[in-house]
């Protein structure tokens, strides 16, 4: 691909990721207005996490692959570049997120509340974490592009950085799940 078109696409692919991510910030914080419960939160954001797994699993394909043309130009570049390691990436990315809408459900069953999430002061949590996803995203998704544009991408790649990946997914998690249970108690 040329030095060119793969930097318009991977503009383009910031951009997205970017939007998407000012987006679920602003339906989360309408959630949070809203008379809906911690429970159903965990629940809702299970489901959503859940649904995405069947859709990769199923499709084969990323999200943003169907919803965009500049995506899917750019998904099918790094499936050529990575090879074995992309289809690894994708089906390991199911399976992540099939484990985090389960973390979310068992959250659901452990927090006993049934009070309204507009009832509890978590905006100044809620800001740290939605900093923090969008650094850490921009960051890795930077990393991510930068390798595999230079053909750094070798075996083993795709479980180093899911590992990686899920030690700061628990730890955040953790983090989050004991501000949560020490702010509702």
């Amino acid at each position: 691909m040329e030095q060119e078109r793969l930097l318009i696409l991977r503009k383009a692919q910031l951009l997205y990721l970017n939007i998407h991510l000012i987006v679920a910030i602003v339906l989360i914080s309408f959630v949070f207005e809203s008379v809906m419960t911690l429970n159903q939160l965990f629940v809702f954001v299970a489901v959503i996490n859940i649904a995405q797994s069947i859709m990769i699993f199923k499709t084969g394909k990323p999200i943003g692959a169907m919803l965009s043309e500049k995506m899917k130009e750019l998904y099918e570049y790094e499936a050529e570049k990575m090879g074995a390691e992309w289809r690894a990436q994708k089906k390991l990315n199911a399976f992540a997120l099939l484990f985090v809408g389960l973390l979310f459900i068992f959250n659901a069953w452990v927090v006993d509340n049934d009070q309204p999430i507009h009832s509890f002061d978590m905006f100044p949590m809620m800001f740290f974490v939605f900093f923090f996803l969008i650094v850490l995203m921009n960051v890795t998704n930077h990393l991510h592009s930068r390798k595999v544009d230079r053909g750094f991408v070798k075996k083993g790649y795709t479980k180093k950085m899911f590992l990686y990946s899920l030690a700061i997914g628990v730890v955040t998690f953790s983090i989050m799940n004991l501000i949560l249970m020490v702010g509702v108690n």
